[in-house]
């Protein structure tokens, strides 16, 4: 599929089809990026409890806490980022 539109009259033609295929297609983009984000942010929070656990620091019952806010919150990404960093800093104490 190519976005971009020539100046050929079939092109014109297209260009509603362009459009409809360009939204669809971001809208995978946007399902892409929120996939890999979840993914860097799983993997982020295996190895901060791998950190916790050899460090014998006593928060297990918070890292359960922000395995089940984490899967709540699957569909607001940003809103979990702001939240897990938050945590972060909380458990560093």
């Amino acid at each position: 599929m190519r976005r971009r539109l020539g100046g050929s009259p079939v092109a014109a033609a297209a260009a509603p089809l362009l459009c409809l295929s360009a939204a669809a297609a971001a809208a995978a983009d946007a399902a892409d990026a929120q996939q890999q984000q979840q993914q860097q942010q799983q993997q982020q929070q295996q190895q901060q409890q791998q950190q916790q656990q050899q460090q014998h620091h006593h928060h297990h019952q918070q890292q359960q806490q922000q395995q089940q806010q984490q899967q709540q919150q699957q569909q607001h990404q940003q809103q979990q980022q702001h939240q897990q960093q938050q945590q972060q800093q909380q458990d560093h104490h």
